[in-house]
């Protein structure tokens, strides 16, 4: 038995949990011949949205999923998405993230 000690993490490191986010979704898919890059304001937006100050980075996973993952899955099959490097960018009219196509 022994006891564990945890620092609370702050806003700084949102960041890189973000990224490591995307890397896990790159890896899904390569098979796809597809690769998703974050713009600065999506990487601040999600990263904000993705902090408490309760939780910690806790609701990171369940805000990435809802403003990255269904959104990509949806334009992939609905058939809308090139094969290629696609750019994420956040559209602030419609409160959500566009992808366009890097190629």
């Amino acid at each position: 038995d022994a006891i564990l000690e945890y620092s609370q993490l702050d806003q700084s490191i949102m960041r890189e949990l973000v990224q490591k986010q995307v890397g896990q979704l790159n890896a899904r898919l390569q098979g796809k011949q597809l690769e998703l890059r974050l713009d600065e304001s999506c990487l601040e937006k999600i990263g904000t949205q993705g902090f408490s100050e309760i939780y910690g980075a806790r609701p990171l996973h369940s805000v990435f999923n809802r403003l990255v993952t269904r959104p990509l899955s949806e334009q992939l099959l609905s058939g809308n998405l090139p094969s290629g490097v696609l750019k994420a960018v956040w559209d602030e009219k419609q409160g959500k993230l566009a992808f366009n196509s890097l190629q």
